[in-house]
């Protein structure tokens, strides 16, 4: 199975928000474990740095953000995407971008807690809740 992960999921994880955090853990560990392919953008990535920072520090947020990435992959964002992205319906832009940047991918799921953002998408929009399910969890 492959997904694209959102960044508030990924927040989760890093920071360890609550419940929240336990669920992107059992979905990180599945990834490490490979039963889960799990993708994102340059965008989320640089979003979840910058989050990562401004709640802990820079140094933190550098050994996080590349802990991340050996077990998250990242997928490329070109300037096509860019344009799907702006020529779209969608309400956030940041949204559009990692919902094109999944399709170009051929990813057919995007996991999130903001489902509601995702009505525009023609992906599976899923909570880590119901993509654990999903994963036998």
């Amino acid at each position: 199975m492959t997904a694209f992960v959102d960044s508030d999921v990924i927040l989760d994880f890093l920071l360890n928000r609550g419940d929240h955090g336990l669920l992107a853990k059992k979905l990180f560990s599945y990834s490490r474990n490979g039963k889960i392919n799990l993708f994102t953008s340059p965008i989320v990535l640089s979003n979840v740095y910058y989050m990562v920072s401004a709640m802990e520090n820079k140094t933190i947020a550098k050994v996080k953000t590349l802990k991340l990435t050996k077990i998250i992959k990242i997928l490329d964002l070109n300037s096509s995407i860019m344009l799907q992205a702006l020529e779209s319906k969608f309400k956030d832009i940041e949204d559009a971008f990692q919902n094109y940047c999944a399709e170009n991918a051929d990813i057919k799921i995007l996991i999130t807690r903001n489902i509601k953002d995702y009505k525009w998408s023609n992906l599976s929009i899923l909570t880590p809740r119901e993509i654990l399910a999903k994963l036998g969890e």
